[in-house]
This record gives structure tokens, sequence and C-alpha cells, in this order.
């Protein structure tokens, strides 16, 4: 049963919808719920438009609404129907309400419903992104605009909340390291996974995971693989842009033998199955402020190559958890091939064992609620 009173509403993706985020939301609801905080969680019952979406679907059709925290409330892009919402999310009268932001696109909504809460409800931005990826000319007046309706920022890198103070400037924001998945199934054995994929026991094995975007520098990587014949690179994840790109460089190359694809959008079962298979995971990202492809690696504890972006790069080096490499094609060559060695593969499986206890959800919602118990 849904609870009388509502201590948190939490507005942003879950479950039908697919993707990290979505993921994430449900984990923090999930853990407040653990924690005995009564809370709502409201998601979208239409999230982009049909047109703007890159990806084959929005929706994950493995996975329903089944948790009673969840409703699907919000039309992200119809004004008229957020009034209805706003007027709702108003009279149910919450201690805090969180925004969750991960685009500019979401900023009209979130900011249409933050003006209709009382005043006495605590308005907390949850950023995934402040800086777009893409970049669009309007972006700085809606992150403002944003900032004037939010009491207070919350986000997952240090990197991520110096870009928010470059707008919020006398607003309370605090970043906490990103927590590991929650449901996420256990590591299987090496042999076993190879198996899995008829993957080779005799070769090295690299993971690139995640949507295929320009910014991720999958092509630097593809690139450094022609320093590698003996190794072999997967491509795991639902490209966001046009392949034939990298597929062109995997040609030139002559990389055919070197790298295998996985084109869509994978379960968390494959998932375990690619993580637990491979002998390092590689994020040679253009521009980066933090990754939850690094929060699967450390679950899997899987060895990382990461350029040196602050907010991937800083608990990697903290933890010893991998590679930080520049991105270019020479210095991620070189990383491969010191990420391979027996010395460093034992170092950071070792590193990892000492590091998960501090990236967990718990954790995560404790230091969460000391936060804006202060607000």
């Amino acid at each position: 049963m849904r609870p009388e009173k509502t201590d948190i509403v939490l507005l942003g993706p879950a479950p039908p919808y697919r993707g990290g985020i979505a993921e994430t939301q449900m984990y923090f609801g999930q853990t407040l719920v653990e924690e005995k905080r009564a809370i709502q969680l409201w998601t979208f019952n239409h999230l982009y438009p049909n047109f703007l979406f890159p990806g084959q679907s929005q929706l994950d059709q493995n996975q329903t609404t089944t948790s009673d925290i969840i409703q699907q409330k919000i039309h992200a892009y119809n004004p008229l129907q957020w009034r209805e919402v706003a007027r709702e999310l108003s009279n149910i009268e919450p201690s805090v309400a969180v925004f969750r932001l991960w685009t500019p696109f979401l900023i009209p909504c979130w900011n249409a419903l933050a003006k209709c809460l009382p005043s006495g409800t605590k308005k907390i931005a949850l950023v995934d992104n402040w800086t777009p990826h893409e970049p669009k000319p309007w972006d700085r007046f809606l992150l403002k605009r944003f900032a004037h309706q939010m009491d207070a920022f919350c986000c997952f890198s240090d990197a991520v909340k110096q870009e928010i103070l470059s707008i919020a400037k006398n607003k309370p924001v605090w970043s906490h390291p990103h927590p590991l998945p929650k449901s996420m199934p256990k590591a299987l054995p090496k042999n076993e996974a190879l198996q899995r994929i008829k993957a080779k026991s005799n070769k090295k094995n690299l993971l690139f995971f995640g949507l295929i975007r320009a910014y991720k520098g999958l092509d630097l990587l593809i690139k450094a693989m022609a320093d590698h014949r003996d190794k072999t690179l997967w491509i795991v994840g639902e490209p966001y842009e046009n392949f034939d790109k990298y597929s062109s460089i995997i040609e030139r190359l002559k990389l055919q033998d070197n790298v295998a694809l996985d084109l869509q959008f994978v379960t968390h079962e494959k998932a375990r199955i690619y993580f637990s298979a491979a002998d390092a995971v590689v994020l040679p990202y253009k521009t980066a402020t933090q990754s939850g492809v690094l929060a699967m690696a450390y679950h899997f504890e899987t060895p990382l190559l990461v350029t040196h972006h602050p907010g991937m790069a800083s608990s990697v080096e903290k933890d010893r958890t991998g590679i930080i490499v520049s991105p270019d094609v020479d210095s991620i060559s070189k990383g491969i091939r010191e990420i391979c060695t027996p010395r460093i593969q034992q170092l950071c499986i070792q590193q990892y064992q000492t590091t998960r206890e501090k990236y967990t959800w718990k954790g995560f919602v404790h230091d969460w609620i000391k936060f804006i118990e202060h607000v």
C-alpha cells in the first residue's frame, strides 16, 4: 500500500524505461524505502518524442512497473498536462522533491512543477550531467532558470559539482561517488563467461560497453587496436549515431578478425557475461564527467582503462583499479599494453576487493539524508 504521508517524491525515469539512470532511480527509491522513508517515485508516461530519440526503444520490454512506489504520471513535453501533475504534486505536500536532471530537454517541465510546490517543500536536483554532451546555444539559459528553482544540488562526481557551481554559485552542492549497481547479478568465473560467448581463452579481450555516441571516443579505441592484433575488442551497445564511420575504420585497418560487434541494448545477464569475460573495460571518452559503465566495472571487478577526465579518473586513480591515459590513439594503445600485463591485472582485482564497501547505495542514502537535512 502507498504510504498516507509522503516524505520524498523522486521525479525522473524508472522501469519500464530503460537505461542506467532509470535503474539508479529505482535503486535510490528502494534504498530510501529500506531506510523507512515514505516515498513515491513519479516517472514518465511520455519521455522523448520518437523523432528525437536516437535508439530503437525507450522502454525495456523485459521490465514492468511492478513496484508500488512507481507511478507513471509525467508527460515530459506536453505543457498542457504539467499543471495537472503540479497540482497533484502540490496536494501531497512532500517534504522533499528530487528532480533528476541529465538533459536540458527536461528543464521546462521540471521548472513548471517546481514553481507550484509549497514553500515548505525542499527542491533538490540530482544531476547526472550538467553540461550536455551535445551542447546547444540555449543550454546555459535553461540551466540558469533551473538553478533558480532549486534549493540544492546533488551529483555523482566532483567534476559535475564544479560545473553546477559555475552557474548555481550560491546554492549548496553535494557530490558522492556513483554507487554500484544494486540488483546486478554476480560475476561469472572467467572461463565460464568465455565459453558462453564462444571467445578464445588464449587471447586478451577488451570491452567497450554502453550506448555508442561520438563523445565516447570509440574511433580512438578502434584505431589503437591496430597495434594489438593479438587481442580482441568487443563493442557491445546500441549506436545512438550512424555506425558506418566505425565500420569503415575497422575495414580500412583490416581489423575484422580483432573486433566483435553486439550492437544492441543488452540485458543484465548479457552484461554479466561480457564484464566477467573481459580482461579490461576501456572507456576512451573524449569528454566526460562520470560514467555508469565505470560503476558496472567496479561491480564485476573488471580492470579499467579510462581517459583522464576528472569525473572518471579520480576514483580509478584513488582506488588503483585501472590505468589512466590521454584521449589519443597512442596513449590508449600504450594503456592497452599495460592494462593487459599480469601484474596490473592482479593489482586491480586485489584493489577491488578493498573498495566495494565505499560505493553502496545504503551509504549514499545515509550521506544524502544528512545533506538535505541541512538545506
